[in-house]
């Protein structure tokens, strides 16, 4: 059930897609303003460009299914991709596609939890840590 804005009322837009257990995020991911939604399921993500139910406009795995998954837009081009974090280390990818992390770092304690926002409003993403 998706409101495109704040506060009470009936859902703008419905739909059913996934598993209860699949986790769900939401990102830009092709550029064009509007943000729809991911589901991750162990380590394969399905991506879709439209708030509807329907096939996944892209899929693929990527690293464990015990990883913590980050959404954020890395590189300040204006489409949203993915990360992971497993303990201290964060791998980040600047495409929706599998490969070797664009930016990999260490940061904080496995148990402090990320989060990601544009801090400064120059249009790239950082993430902050609470413990």
């Amino acid at each position: 059930y998706l409101r495109n804005t704040l506060g009470s009322g009936n859902a703008h837009v419905t739909f059913s897609s996934g598993l209860a257990t699949d986790q769900v995020k939401a990102g830009d991911w092709n550029g064009d303003g509007r943000d729809t939604f991911a589901l991750r399921r162990g380590t394969t993500m399905y991506f879709k460009n439209t708030n509807r139910s329907g096939p996944a406009d892209a899929t693929f795995s990527s690293g464990l299914a015990t990883d913590t998954w980050l959404i954020g837009d890395w590189d300040a081009d204006g489409d949203d991709t993915y990360g992971l974090r497993r303990g201290r280390t964060f791998y980040l990818r600047n495409f929706l596609s599998t490969g070797t992390a664009n930016i990999t770092f260490n940061s904080g304690l496995s148990s402090d939890v990320a989060l990601i926002g544009d801090w400064d409003g120059n249009g790239r993403d950082g993430f902050g840590l609470r413990r």
